[in-house]
C-alpha cells in the first residue's frame, strides 16, 4: 500500500509538473497588453468638461483635493461617479488608426455625440463596433477602440453627478426648522421649540442624525408641479452663514426634498420621510407639535 501511494504522488507531481510546463511554455513571450488610451493618470487631473449634442455642459473642477460641480450648477458631487469616468484614461486601445485618409463619419467622430475634456486633452466619442461592444474615439490624430464603459457617463442629465447625500461632510447642525417644530443646539443640548408634552433627547438626536445621514436613491432636475406642498425645511450649518432650504414636494409615494435654489429635487425612499420629519419614539399625536400662534 504504501509503494502504491507513493507511486500515485509521484504520478500526481509529474502530471502538475507537465501542466505546468505548458501554461509557462518556455521560450515563448507572452503576447504584451494593448496600450493605454493615454498616458494620464486620473489623480493628475483637475478639471473635467462634457460637451453633449443634447444637455448641458458639465463642469467638473478638484478643489482642496475634492471634485465639485461647477456648471451648470455649483454642487457636491458624486466621487464615485466621477472616478469611474476618469478610469477611460486608462482604457486600453484595441486598436488604433492615424485620421489622415479616414471618413469620419463612418466612426460618428465627424460630429461627435459627446466631447471630454481632461484638462487640456480632448477626447472625441464616436459609434459602436456591431458586434463586441465597443467604441470608436478621436484623440487628437489617431482613432482608437476602446471597450464601451465610459460612454453612458456622458449621456445622463448632469445631475447624476450630484453627490446623493443631502447635507455636507462633516454636517454641523445648528438649528433644524420643520414645517411644525424646531431643534436649536444650546449648550450642547437639542431643544425643541415649542417643546412637545412627551419627548426624550434620544428622539431628538435620532431626528437630526435623519438630516445628518440622509441620502436619496436619486437626484433629478427640479419640476414644480400643480398642487405640491409648500412645506419647508430649514437648516442652519456651522460652516454657512445662510441656512439650507428644502421643499417638501411630496411625502407618498416617495419622499421628495427639492433644493429651489439649485434646481434640484432629491428622491428618498418613503419610510425615510418619518425618520427626518417626527420625532419618532414619542406618543402618537406628540411627535410633531403644533406651531406656535403668530404674535
Amino acid at each position: 500500500m504504501h509503494r502504491r501511494n507513493a507511486l500515485n504522488l509521484g504520478l500526481l507531481a509529474a502530471v502538475t509538473v507537465l501542466g505546468l510546463v505548458a501554461w509557462l511554455q518556455p521560450g515563448h513571450k507572452p503576447p504584451a497588453a494593448p496600450p493605454t488610451l493615454t498616458a494620464i493618470k486620473p489623480h493628475d487631473v483637475h478639471t473635467i468638461r462634457i460637451e453633449r449634442r443634447q444637455g448641458k455642459t458639465i463642469e467638473l473642477a478638484k478643489v482642496d483635493g475634492q471634485w465639485r460641480m461647477r456648471a451648470p450648477i455649483d454642487a457636491r458631487v458624486n466621487d464615485w461617479r466621477v472616478q469611474s469616468l476618469l478610469r477611460v484614461t486608462r482604457n486600453h486601445s484595441l486598436g488604433s488608426n492615424p485620421v489622415k485618409g479616414l471618413d469620419l463619419a463612418q466612426y460618428g467622430l465627424d460630429k461627435p455625440a459627446a466631447r471630454l475634456f481632461l484638462d487640456k486633452l480632448e477626447i472625441d466619442f464616436g459609434t459602436t463596433t456591431p458586434l463586441g461592444n465597443r467604441r470608436y474615439v478621436r484623440i487628437g490624430n489617431t482613432i482608437h477602440l476602446i471597450d464601451d464603459v465610459a460612454y453612458y457617463h456622458l449621456l445622463g442629465s448632469y445631475t447624476g453627478f450630484i453627490s446623493y447625500r443631502l447635507l455636507p461632510d462633516p454636517a454641523n447642525i445648528e438649528a433644524l426648522t420643520l414645517p411644525k417644530l424646531k431643534l436649536v443646539m444650546h449648550n450642547g443640548d437639542w431643544q425643541p421649540q415649542p417643546r412637545p408634552a412627551h419627548y426624550s433627547a434620544d428622539a431628538l438626536t435620532r431626528l437630526v442624525d435623519a438630516w445628518r445621514y440622509a441620502s436619496a436613491l436619486s437626484v433629478s432636475p427640479y419640476t414644480p408641479a400643480k398642487g405640491a406642498g409648500t412645506d419647508e425645511i430649514r437648516i442652519r450649518l456651522a460652516q454657512r452663514k445662510k441656512p439650507l432650504v428644502f421643499r417638501i414636494v411630496a411625502r407618498k409615494p416617495d419622499l421628495i426634498l427639492a433644493r429651489q435654489d439649485l434646481g434640484i429635487e432629491y428622491h428618498l425612499p418613503k419610510d425615510q420621510a418619518k425618520a427626518m420629519l417626527t420625532l419618532t419614539g414619542a406618543p402618537e399625536g406628540e411627535q410633531e407639535a403644533p406651531a406656535p400662534s403668530k404674535p
